[in-house]
């Protein structure tokens, strides 16, 4: 197998690797302002062919197209959890709203470090998307570690799903179901008779 790193060609900044298993037929660097090298030196193979590219990332530079040194870093500093002040009426896993057009609940995105610990000192701008319904704000920031949005009910009987993203954190998502208004209030009736 063959490893090679890309890097910008004008600071010399690693921007990642990839791997073959022949050396003859290489692949155009990513863009003009990009170059590629192939890493040699043991010391550095090791790491790479032990590395995980879904969670971890490369950081170094190359020099006169020789790598100066690298280091493997987690890809993320942490994580996103998304919870909702939406109940589960039926049990099937999924937050209930009434398809009804009006209907919000709460949605948090829960900032966490990489030992799961929430990060209440710090602020983080969480990008929130919805595939259906409303939701009250895009961008939000976190406030003792949580960044909250509303999310309003489409007025049809579907699947919404709530993405949360932010810069250095895995993202997360949640699918909750607009379901019709009188089945809906059957459920909250059931659940109040428990």
């Amino acid at each position: 197998m063959y490893y090679y790193v890309t890097y910008i060609k004008k600071t010399g900044v690693i921007t990642g690797f990839f791997r073959q298993s022949t050396n003859e037929f290489l692949p155009n660097p990513p863009s003009p302002e990009q170059d590629y090298v192939e890493v040699t030196d043991p010391k550095y193979l090791k790491p790479l062919a032990n590395m995980d590219p879904r969670q971890e990332r490369i950081e170094g530079y190359v020099k006169r197209k020789k790598i100066q040194g690298f280091k493997i870093q987690p890809r993320f500093q942490g994580c996103i959890e998304l919870t909702t002040d939406a109940l589960d009426r039926d049990e099937d896993g999924l937050p209930e709203l009434p398809a009804d057009g009006k209907t919000a609940a709460r949605v948090m995105a829960h900032i966490k470090d990489l030992k799961g610990r929430t990060r209440k000192k710090e602020t983080v701008a969480v990008r929130f998307q919805v595939s259906r319904g409303a939701i009250a704000q895009r961008m939000v920031e976190s406030r003792s570690g949580i960044a909250e949005v509303a999310l309003t009910a489409a007025a049809e009987t579907t699947e919404a799903q709530v993405m949360a993203t932010a810069d250095g954190y895995e993202g997360d998502a949640m699918i909750f179901e607009f379901i019709p208004v009188e089945e809906y209030q059957m459920l909250t009736k059931a659940k109040k008779k428990k």
